[in-house]
């Protein structure tokens, strides 16, 4: 770049730059090296930052001590651990630094390995590291549905006598495409595979009639079988109930990738929509009790659970669904009709072929044989004569083995079961074998379940079973 350059026009450069000959081939040095025109830029006057003037044993001590009580688990804080370095420099004789230079030490530490340290690689790696993972495939509505669960700070009442009776969980799905909430599902128990099933056959289904029954005015124009489920690693989303009737009706089941919450960033934002919502509603527990303060959250509760679904209908169509939303530039029920145009231009949603056999489908499942008394379910005994041609029947892999059936239960009235005949390939309703005892739930048969034992007594014992319930009820 600098080559051919002679003796009489670096001169000619000192007199009309008016600096000395020298000057000039120490900037033609500079130049040659760099091959960079900001090389002869003046630098800055003054002790270069992050040079240090200590003496060796206290720069020393100084490292160690921040290495052993600020970057590990207890997070003391920089004041804390230049007191610690203080005390030690008095102890050893040492001119002790000031605060203000630990801080200035703590300060130009790589702020990456300070939160893996103080905090944890998980936190180090949400804060720091690019969010690479992303969904694909949400290219139209249904293509791709989002499902969690999130405990609602809410206190319920029972129908009856309107007391409290705990709190409800959510599971939510929406739709990625549109943002649209695909369905839910209310329910007093923790989150499981039972919640996952009816939230997705809330779903698909139309509902229409649904919301009829709960006096909800506003139209909600989302159904039908959607293409891949994503979920996380719960244990209730890796159930072969779950697993066999998404199976069957060709939906993709997809796990979010472990400790990786964003790839989850779509159902996590609206559960926290609703979240916020709730706690505008009486018997609200707020989010913390410092939020709550005096109020008796208890003593306000006023809704049922039927009328805390109407309520969540009622926001999620006449609300969430028209408004705005910020990542969408529309609201969601627009950008769901924009889809469903696009969609049918080129290819036809895939629409539920039986309503009544699809809700079975997500019901718990159960492996049974059909024994003379015909099916027994946590002590229960049903029966029907369409189980007849099946008692005692041998598997036909193996002669030696009884054969299994598929059988399914709703939790909320156990007082029917579900018996799918292999044959005839259709569901068969079929009552307890003692008709005289009452209708029961799943969370009814647990507690008292959970009484009998207390008591020392059978839990498989029917009599005892529906003896406690009826006392229960009296």
């Amino acid at each position: 770049m600098l080559c051919g350059v002679s003796k009489e026009e670096v001169r000619r450069a000192a007199r009309l730059l008016g600096v000395n000959v020298a000057t000039v081939y120490r900037w033609m040095t500079k130049l040659k090296q760099a091959d960079q025109v900001s090389a002869l830029l003046p630098r800055k006057r003054g002790m270069k930052q992050g040079r240090v003037f200590m003496d060796a044993a206290v720069e020393q001590l100084i490292q160690e001590e921040i290495e052993q009580s600020y970057l590990n688990e207890l997070r003391l804080s920089p004041r804390v651990v230049a007191r610690r370095i203080f005390l030690k420099c008095r102890e050893r004789g040492y001119n002790p630094p000031s605060e203000g230079t630990i801080r200035n030490r703590i300060r130009r530490l790589p702020q990456t390995a300070c939160v893996e340290r103080r905090i944890g690689k998980q936190a180090a790696r949400q804060q720091f590291h690019p969010k690479l993972g992303h969904l694909p495939g949400a290219d139209y509505p249904y293509a791709l549905v989002e499902i969690d669960h999130t405990p609602l700070d809410l206190i319920l009442v029972d129908d009856l006598h309107r007391q409290p009776i705990g709190r409800p969980y959510l599971t939510l799905a929406i739709d990625v495409f549109s943002r649209t909430v695909a369905g839910f599902h209310l329910s007093l128990e923790a989150p499981s595979t039972t919640s996952v099933g009816l939230c997705l056959s809330h779903a698909i289904l139309p509902k229409d009639i649904w919301c009829v029954e709960r006096n909800v005015t506003n139209s909600w124009p989302i159904h039908g079988l959607m293409d891949c489920v994503h979920c996380d690693n719960g244990r209730e989303f890796h159930s072969k109930t779950l697993h066999r009737a998404c199976e069957q009706y060709g939906i993709r089941l997809q796990y979010r990738p472990v400790r990786q919450p964003h790839y989850g960033g779509h159902i996590e934002r609206l559960l926290g929509t609703y979240a916020k919502e709730i706690h505008a509603l009486p018997g609200t527990t707020k989010s913390n009790p410092t939020e709550r303060g005096e109020y008796d959250s208890e003593k306000h509760a006023c809704m049922t659970l039927k009328e805390c679904e109407a309520w969540l209908a009622e926001f999620t169509t006449g609300v969430y669904h028209q408004r705005v939303h910020s990542a969408l530039g529309i609201s969601p029920i627009l950008k769901l009709q924009e889809g469903k145009a696009a969609r049918n231009s080129h290819a036809k949603s895939r629409a539920c072929p039986d309503e009544q056999r699809l809700r079975l489908d997500f019901l718990p499942c159960f492996d049974r044989v059909v024994q003379p008394t015909g099916i027994r379910i946590d002590g229960i005994d049903y029966y029907h004569d369409v189980l007849r041609p099946w008692i005692a029947a041998l598997d036909p892999g193996d002669a030696n083995t009884h054969r299994k059936f598929v059988v399914r239960r709703d939790p909320r009235n156990i007082s029917r079961i579900y018996f799918y005949d292999p044959e005839l390939r259709q569901y068969f309703e079929i009552p307890y074998r003692d008709n005289t005892h009452p209708v029961m739930s799943v969370w009814e048969l647990r507690s008292l379940q959970q009484s009998l034992r207390e008591q020392g007594r059978k839990q498989s014992d029917e009599e005892a079973l529906f003896d406690s319930l009826k006392k229960l009820r009296d």
